[in-house]
């Protein structure tokens, strides 16, 4: 590897030979999305190819496909929300549950205690 130019890639570094493999790859994966060309008064080595009709088309539809995703956005937001209250729902419920149970054994302790003295009383007399 001496002598090479190496080219960042994310966290990675390549050489130019690796980069160009790589690029080829993109290019056949993505072939059916992308056709290489000049584009007219540029340099870019990406051009569509399709037409007017075409694009408009494929414009409309990716807007379509953002304003889904906005409205999943939408739907995990007031998800997150729901479930959050439901979380905090539960144990209040719990709680609620657990002092009617602890009145009831204290009134139950209470009267259970009351008729003990009422049976000690009684023996010793």
């Amino acid at each position: 590897m001496a002598g090479q130019v190496l080219f960042k890639c994310g966290p990675d570094f390549m050489t130019s030979e690796e980069a160009n493999k790589r690029e080829n790859i993109f290019r056949e994966t993505h072939n059916d999305h992308l056709e290489v060309g000049a584009m007219e008064g540029g340099n870019s080595s990406f051009n569509s190819g399709k037409q007017p009709l075409e694009l408009e088309m494929l414009q409309k539809e990716h807007d379509e496909k953002m304003q889904r995703i906005q409205e999943l956005r939408q739907q995990i937001a007031e998800t997150k929300i729901h479930l959050e209250k439901k979380k905090k729902e539960v144990p209040e419920e719990k709680m609620e549950a657990f002092k009617t149970l602890t009145d009831k054994y204290n009134r139950m302790r209470d009267e259970y205690n009351a008729l003990l003295a009422d049976k000690l009383k009684k023996a010793k007399k």
